[in-house]
């Protein structure tokens, strides 16, 4: 037994299904409409690139500042580079180049 009358059920349904329409709506802008869920997906794997180019960029920063401070500091390094990189050789030393 239902205690409402025809009239006042077609009334309830009519708001249900607006409500349900409304709510439908608001969900799909929470999903993607501007700074909605998907922005937020999108941003969050952005941010995670740009904190792992960052780590990596770090790490170059790293290794850098150790080798010039081991060029202002460190006579034996500094031998090193200039006889790699310059190809330079102590007094009564000979360098030998062979070719394949």
């Amino acid at each position: 037994m239902n205690p409402l009358p025809a009239s006042a059920q077609t009334v309830i349904r009519g708001l249900l299904s607006a409500f349900t329409v409304l709510l439908a709506i608001y969900a799909g802008f929470i999903a993607f409409g501007e700074g909605g869920y998907l922005e937020l997906r999108q941003m969050r794997a952005e941010l995670a690139e740009i904190r792992e180019i960052n780590a990596s960029l770090e790490q170059e920063n790293n290794a850098v500042y150790h080798t010039v401070h081991r060029l202002k500091n460190d006579p034996v390094y500094i031998e090193h580079v200039i006889r790699t990189q310059l190809q330079m050789n102590a007094p009564g030393e000979m360098i030998f180049k062979f070719t394949d």
